[in-house]
């Protein structure tokens, strides 16, 4: 959620000298993406503690092999879980992107009536 607040403003750009800022937004954007990941990591094990097989493991008296058998299940179920709704996400806001690029832009060109100007001793010949 901070990434995509992070990435907002680039709604309102409309300066080609206000890419440095999209550019420093978009850093300050992936620190906080990766805290939020080194979190989410170091909290897998505390979730997967309090997950409901776990729990039923424990009730059911698995001894120890079983019980870390189960724990590490857990564990990697949710992060493939948490590492498939990453890349769901992704794709939807790349074609959430591609969808406000294509249809809000409108695409900027120049027409000249002629090749050059060929009535002054201007050099800015325009090809």
């Amino acid at each position: 959620i901070i990434g995509a607040l992070f990435d907002a403003p680039y709604i309102f750009l409309t300066e080609p000298g206000s890419f440095y800022f999209a550019a420093f937004w978009t850093a300050i954007g992936l620190v906080f993406y990766g805290l939020a990941t080194i979190a989410y990591n170091s909290a897998l094990v505390d979730i997967a503690e309090n997950h409901w097989l776990m729990r039923r493991a424990k009730r059911m008296n698995f001894h120890g092999n079983q019980q870390t058998e189960v724990n590490e299940l857990i564990v990697d179920d949710l992060s493939n879980f948490g590492a498939a709704g990453s890349y769901t996400g992704s794709l939807v806001m790349t074609i959430i992107a591609a969808g406000i690029l294509l249809g809000l832009t409108d695409t900027r060109y120049t027409t000249y009536e002629s090749y050059g100007k060929m009535t002054s001793n201007s050099y800015d010949e325009q090809w």
